[in-house]
């Protein structure tokens, strides 16, 4: 997927606050990225085999008769085209207009010709037997890949929600517009302007109905954002949002929607199932190359699921990368990872909370020098060991310490801060609160505010948006993205100062 399809703006708004009396530019954006191929390959050899079973057999469960209508229907749309294609490539000559041409010049010249009429009668009923053998070897083909090829997606989607463990977070691109739809009619008599061309339009102040109330905006604003999966508490009881106004919305361009669009010609179909189909010989080489299960993931069947999502963390699982207990839930997906690390590229770049070392390895191969900082000597071991799977470790500092204590003595052009979110509850509460982070997430962002403006604040997907917006107090503008992986929001990443990206 190329840079422009994997990260787009959704809406930019100006915020008011109470306390301070400032107001914040603030474009919501969102990325989107895919590790599937990680994720089947995690689950080939999950610690629990009914997991395993569950997986594989997919395809012995599939429904046969929506196969069958699905095969039905693709084939009345695209097998005249398919057959044709073949044919012309098979047998170019029959159909050569300039040897059609001659045979029919010469046709004309003998008019009395009984015989090469015979002959042709004769050479087109070969041609129709031809014809007719070609018809059904190719429809037997084409079912047969079809075939195939479905039960393979069948199989993919299984996967992904075996393998996630945010089922309802699910954001189809295509649909997206649709979710949000009522709220983007809400917005219409404020004569918000929508661009179809996906170009942003500031619109000025004046451009919102002066007669309606601020609260009416507020509320609207917020189930706006809710429909994307964002937290927010505009509108309600100790929201610190005074007003908003809306400056700018991309509205997706309604398109035709074709039944057939996620079926592809034979050709994308063999390299979609070379993606995900192991050869034998593949399968010999990862059953040498298999990693023991970690002691800690025995120990711990909670564990379990994030085992079969070992190549998402690290696709250089097998190589030895050592994990902790805090850390299989905590380190940033790979994918993730280096999108982040992309957006953050520089010469010196300080992860303040570093873990086991996803970002920070991710972080070394996109900017000059890391500082790789964590409290606990334990996951600075973890990380410096991690870095040296990746062939990275000499382009990091490894720093056993308290960041708040560090902080002022640090000199940096970019820190991310991706602090201890509280274990895998924080997603059973509505909303996560930055307070509810130890230490505090406004007192992290402070002292990284001491460094450098540019700061990266990777966060949960649940995470009110009313916070991070305000932390932009002191520069006036802000940028939230939502990290989607495999149509999943899994979390969301907030940029300041010159990491901010314009609007595409």
């Amino acid at each position: 997927m190329n840079e422009q399809k994997s990260w787009k703006s959704i809406c930019i708004f100006n915020f008011e606050f109470k306390s301070p009396s400032v107001e914040v530019w603030c474009n919501f954006t969102q990325s989107f990225l895919n590790d599937t191929q990680l994720l089947a390959q995690g689950l080939d050899h999950c610690l629990d085999n009914s997991t395993v079973g569950a997986s594989v057999n997919v395809i012995d469960k599939v429904n046969l008769s929506t196969l069958e209508s699905d095969w039905i229907e693709y084939w009345s749309e695209q097998g005249n085209k398919l057959v044709l294609e073949s044919w012309i490539e098979k047998y170019i000559n029959f159909i050569d207009t300039t040897n059609q041409k001659f045979q029919e010049e010469n046709s004309e010249n003998c008019p009395d010709s009984t015989h090469d009429k015979e002959s042709s009668e004769s050479t087109n009923h070969k041609w129709t037997n031809l014809w007719e053998e070609h018809q059904l070897e190719q429809y037997l083909y084409y079912q047969n890949w079809f075939s195939q090829w479905w039960s393979e997606q069948e199989l993919i989607s299984k996967i992904a929600d075996v393998a996630n463990e945010q089922p309802n977070s699910e954001v189809n691109e295509e649909s997206l517009a649709d979710e949000v739809s009522a709220a983007v009619l809400d917005f219409e008599y404020l004569t918000l302007q929508t661009n179809i061309d996906m170009e942003v339009t500031l619109l000025p102040s004046d451009a919102i109905d002066p007669n309606h109330s601020e609260k009416g905006i507020l509320e609207k604003t917020r189930d706006f954002l809710v429909g994307f999966g964002l937290a927010s508490n505009m509108n309600k009881t100790g929201s610190n949002i005074s007003s908003c106004k809306v400056l700018a919305m991309k509205k997706k361009k309604k398109k035709k929607k074709s039944k057939n669009k996620k079926l592809y010609h034979s050709k994308m179909a063999a390299e979609q199932l070379a993606c995900y189909v192991k050869t034998d010989d593949k399968k010999e080489e990862d059953e040498e190359t298999q990693t023991a299960c970690s002691p800690e993931v025995l120990e711990n069947k909670e564990l379990t699921k994030y085992w079969a999502q070992r190549y998402r963390l690290f696709s250089r699982f097998d190589q030895g990368i050592k994990l902790d207990y805090d850390s299989w839930f905590s380190v940033t997906p790979e994918r993730i990872a280096r999108h982040i690390a992309a957006r953050c590229r520089c010469d010196l770049i300080v992860d303040a909370f570093c873990g086991a070392g996803g970002n920070s390895i991710q972080f070394a191969f996109k900017c000059e020098r890391v500082i790789a900082i964590d409290i606990d000597p334990v996951k600075i071991e973890l990380a410096r060991h991690n870095a040296s799977v990746y062939g990275v470790a000499d382009r990091i500092e490894f720093i056993v310490g308290d960041f708040f204590q560090l902080a002022p003595s640090l000199k940096a052009d970019v820190v991310f801060l991706s602090p201890p979110w509280g274990g895998p509850k924080y997603l059973e509460a509505p909303q996560f609160n930055l307070e509810d982070m130890q230490p505090n997430g406004f007192e992290i962002f402070k002292a990284a505010r001491r460094i450098t403006p540019n700061l990266a604040y990777f966060l949960p997907r649940n995470t009110n948006v009313d916070q991070v917006i305000e932390l932009a107090a002191s520069d006036g503008k802000a940028e939230i993205e939502q990290n989607i992986l495999n149509n999943k929001v899994k979390t969301i990443t907030a940029y300041y100062g010159e990491l901010i990206r314009d609007s595409e």
